[in-house]
């Protein structure tokens, strides 16, 4: 099996890096969405392994290869640290749902409307 241009899958690497960079900035897509990126990272990255290990990069390339790989750690930390901060908010909403669900006057009360100004 052949390894492609080394050029090549440093770009493929920067755009996936970039692509996964601004979904996490933004908010944007899934979780499953970060996966199929990491393991598209990570595939495209063990062929630049393998051309490292075969001697095709040059030190320059080695370098974007090892910042690349530093980015990507740092994206997939940040995913976690997003993965958690949604775990936690929506444990606090279970919470909130759970003391709002107690009714002692039964579930169909109806409470009186109330306003700030006291018009009702």
């Amino acid at each position: 099996m052949s390894i492609p241009d080394p050029a090549i899958l440093v770009r493929q690497l920067i755009n996936l890096a970039e692509r996964e960079r601004e979904a996490l900035a933004l908010g944007a897509g899934s979780w499953e969405q970060v996966v199929v990126a990491r393991d598209e990272f990570d595939s495209t990255f063990g062929m630049l392994e393998r051309a490292v290990d075969s001697r095709a990069l040059t030190g320059r390339e080695r370098n974007d290869l090892v910042r690349l790989q530093h980015l990507h750690a740092e994206n997939m930390r940040i995913a976690d640290e997003l993965r958690a901060q949604t775990g936690k908010v929506l444990g606090e909403l279970s919470n909130v749902r759970k003391i709002g669900g107690y009714a002692p006057l039964g579930s169909s009360y109806r409470p009186t409307p109330r306003y700030l100004d006291s018009s009702a």
